[in-house]
C-alpha cells in the first residue's frame, strides 16, 4: 500500500507543478541583466530643432517648453551626461538671447527720446550679454559633437545650430546699428529741466502749486516746448512761456503719505534732432492722513464647491466699504454703524486652490483708506470608497465585484478583459465578472471611476489587478496526471484489502455533515456557520480570517471572542507560516470542539458559559 501511495502524492505534486505552469509563463529576458534602449536619434534631433527654433525667433517660452520635453528623454548612463549638458547650455544660451533683445529694445526706446546717455549705458550691457551668448554657443557646439558618438548624425547637429547662430549674427546687426544712432546723439545740445512743490505738506483735497523751468546747458531758455509733471501715479502736461517757465495748480487727492514728483523733457517735431531728453531730480510731497482700523475675519477659511462662511467687518462708524471676491466680484457696504456681516458662497463649478477676498474702506476727507486681505482656500472633499474585488478568476466561472462609497454617486466600472463597461447611479454597486475561456492573459484589470453627484466630492479612481486562470488550460494539464494518481491509490486500496481478508477489513469513515468535510476541516465549516448563527455576519469567501475577526468584534462575549481569536490566528499560523510546534494541530482541533460547544449554548439561549 505504502510503495503506490507515495508515488500517487509525486503525481500530485506534479500536477501542482503544472497548474501553476499553466497559469504563470516563464520570463524569457532577466530585467537585471537588460541593457537600456537610447532614444531615437531622428526623434532626438526634430526635438532640439524646435528647441533650436524657438531660441532663433527669441521666443523664450516656446524653448523652455521644448527643453521641458528634452530633461524627460530617457537615456542610458553614457549618452545622459552629454544630453544633460546639451540642455544646460541651450537654457543658459536662450536666457542671454532674451536678455540681450530685451536691452536693445530699452535702448531704442531712449534713442527715441533723444537720450544718449541711458542709451550707451544699455548698448554697453547689450554687448556684454551678447558676448557671454557667443561664449556659450561655442560650448554647445563641443557639446554637441560628443553626440556624434552615439550615433547621432552630426550634419543635423550642424544644421540646427546654424539656426541659433544666425539669431546671434542678427543681435550683433541691430546692437552695431543701434550704437551709430546713439553715437550721433552726443553731438544733440544738453538740455536741464527742474520742478518745485507748493506746500511741500499738506492734507488730501488741498491745492498743491507746481512750477519750473526749461533751458540749455548754457542756460538759454526753450519757451513753448512740453513738460510732463510726474505726480505719484498722476501725469500733468505744461508748456512754457517766454522764458522758458511753467506754473500748475491741481487738487491733490491722492492717499499717499509720500508722493514722488519730477519733471521730464522729451525733444519732439524738430527738436528731436536739435536737443537731448532731460528729466529734473525727484522731490516729495507730504501728505497727512488717518488710516483707519480694520478688522476682517472668515468663521470658515477651508471650503468646498457649493458651501458658504460668513465674513465679518469692523471698522469706524460712517465709513462705506468695499469687499472683493473672485465669486461675488465687488460689493459696496455702509455707511457701516456697526460690525458688518456678509455671506460668501463658493460656486459649485469652483475650480479647487487658494483665492483672495479683499475688504477695504473707501476714503473720506481726511481719513484714508485701509485694507485688509484673506486667504480662501477651496478644496474638495474625497469620499470613502470602497472596492471588494475576488482574490481570484477562473475563466468561465462568474466572480463578484461590489463598490461602496459614503455619497450618492455615478459609479462608472470597467474591464476589457471581462467585456465590462457600466455606469450605475447610487452608494452601491453590485457586480458580477466573468472572463471568457477565449482570454489567454494571465490578470484582468478592473478600473473603477466614483463620481460624486454633489460638487463638494471629487471623484475617485480605482484600478484593481486579479490573476485569471484559465479553466480549460488547468483541466487539460492536471486530467492525466489525476486520472493516474487515483488509479494507483484504488489499486493500493483493493490489494491491502486482499492482504487482511475479512478480519481485515477497513471500517466506514465516520459520518460528516453534508458538505463540510472531515477532520479539522470539517470542524472549521462547522465552527463558522456557528459564528454566522451568533453574530449574524456572513463569512464571504473573500475574507481573510482577520477580516472575519475584525467584523465579529463585539458582537460576541469577550472570551468566546478570544477563543475565536486564538482559533483563527493559530489556523493563519499553519496555512501561511513555516507551520507550528509539534501538537498544535490537535490543540487547535479540541479548542474547536469546546468553541463549538459554548456557541450552541450561546444560540440556544443558555447564556456566556
Amino acid at each position: 500500500m505504502r510503495r503506490r501511495v507515495l508515488p500517487a502524492l509525486a503525481l500530485l505534486a506534479l500536477l501542482a507543478l503544472a497548474a501553476a505552469w499553466a497559469a504563470r509563463p516563464p520570463r524569457h529576458v532577466d530585467p537585471s541583466t537588460a541593457r537600456g534602449e537610447g532614444p531615437s536619434p531622428l526623434a532626438l534631433l526634430a526635438l532640439y530643432a524646435r528647441v533650436a527654433e524657438a531660441i532663433g525667433s527669441m521666443n523664450l517660452s516656446a524653448a523652455r517648453a521644448g527643453l521641458s520635453l528634452a530633461e524627460q528623454v530617457y537615456a542610458p548612463a553614457g549618452l545622459r551626461y552629454t544630453l544633460e549638458r546639451l540642455n544646460s547650455l541651450l537654457d543658459r544660451l536662450a536666457a542671454q538671447v532674451n536678455e540681450t533683445r530685451s536691452l536693445l529694445a530699452e535702448a531704442r526706446r531712449s534713442i527715441a527720446v533723444s537720450d544718449p546717455g541711458t542709451a550707451a549705458k544699455l548698448l554697453d550691457k547689450a554687448r556684454t550679454s551678447l558676448t557671454g551668448a557667443r561664449v556659450t554657443y561655442d560650448e554647445l557646439r563641443d557639446a554637441a559633437r560628443e553626440l556624434e558618438r552615439h550615433g547621432i548624425p552630426g550634419r543635423g547637429l550642424e544644421e540646427i545650430l546654424a539656426r541659433i547662430g544666425g539669431a546671434l549674427e542678427r543681435l550683433e546687426a541691430e546692437l552695431r546699428s543701434l550704437e551709430r544712432e546713439a553715437q550721433g546723439l552726443v553731438e544733440l545740445t544738453p538740455t536741464r529741466v527742474n520742478v518745485t512743490a507748493e506746500p511741500a505738506s499738506l492734507a488730501p483735497g488741498g491745492i498743491l502749486h507746481l512750477a519750473g523751468c526749461l533751458e540749455t546747458a548754457a542756460g538759454e531758455p526753450l519757451p513753448g516746448r512740453r513738460v510732463l509733471v510726474h505726480l505719484g501715479p498722476e501725469t500733468l502736461e505744461a508748456v512754457t512761456g517766454p522764458g522758458g517757465c511753467y506754473a500748475l495748480e491741481t487738487r491733490l487727492d491722492i492717499y499717499m503719505h509720500s508722493v514722488p514728483v519730477y519733471a521730464e523733457y522729451t525733444p519732439q517735431g524738430p527738436d528731436r534732432g536739435l536737443y537731448r531728453y532731460s528729466r529734473s531730480a525727484t522731490i516729495t510731497v507730504h501728505v497727512d492722513y488717518v488710516e483707519p482700523p480694520l478688522e476682517a475675519r472668515l468663521a470658515r477659511d477651508t471650503l468646498a464647491p457649493g458651501e458658504s462662511t460668513t465674513l465679518e467687518i469692523e471698522t469706524m462708524r460712517g465709513l462705506r466699504v468695499v469687499v472683493e471676491t473672485p465669486f461675488t466680484g465687488r460689493q459696496l457696504l455702509g455707511p457701516v454703524e456697526g460690525p458688518a456681516r456678509i455671506q460668501v458662497r463658493v460656486p459649485p463649478d469652483a475650480a479647487e486652490g487658494a483665492y483672495t477676498v479683499t475688504v477695504r474702506t473707501l476714503p473720506q476727507g481726511a481719513i484714508g483708506p485701509a485694507s485688509v486681505q484673506l486667504a480662501l482656500r477651496v478644496r474638495r472633499l474625497t469620499p470613502h470608497v470602497e472596492v471588494r474585488a475576488p482574490s481570484l478568476l477562473l475563466t468561465g466561472l462568474p466572480g463578484r465585484l461590489e463598490v461602496l462609497t459614503d455619497t450618492v454617486s455615478r459609479i462608472v466600472v470597467s474591464s476589457p478583459e471581462a467585456g465590462l463597461s457600466l455606469a450605475l447611479q447610487g452608494r452601491r454597486a453590485d457586480l458580477e465578472l466573468r472572463v471568457p475561456h477565449s482570454y489567454l492573459g494571465t490578470v484582468a484589470s478592473i478600473h473603477v471611476r466614483v463620481e460624486p453627484l454633489s460638487p463638494s466630492y471629487r471623484s475617485v479612481d480605482e484600478e484593481i489587478r486579479v490573476r485569471v486562470y484559465n479553466t480549460p488550460a488547468l483541466v487539460a494539464a492536471s486530467s492525466p496526471l489525476a486520472a493516474a494518481a487515483g488509479l494507483l491509490l484504488r489499486r493500493g486500496r483493493g490489494r491491502g484489502a486482499g492482504r487482511g481478508g475479512a478480519a481485515g477489513a477497513a471500517e466506514p469513515a465516520p459520518q460528516q455533515p453534508p458538505g463540510s468535510g472531515g477532520g479539522i476541516r470539517g470542524l472549521y465549516h462547522r465552527l463558522l456557520e456557528a459564528l454566522r448563527k451568533a453574530t449574524g455576519v456572513e463569512p464571504r469567501p473573500s475574507y481573510t480570517l482577520r477580516e472575519y475577526l475584525a467584523r465579529i468584534r463585539g458582537r460576541l462575549p469577550q472570551s468566546i471572542y478570544r477563543a475565536v481569536e486564538e482559533v483563527f490566528l493559530g489556523l493563519e499560523r499553519i496555512a501561511y507560516g513555516p507551520g507550528g510546534p509539534r501538537g498544535l494541530l490537535e490543540q487547535l482541533r479540541r479548542r474547536m470542539e469546546r468553541l463549538l460547544a459554548a456557541l450552541h449554548s450561546l444560540t440556544a439561549g443558555g447564556g456566556e458559559p
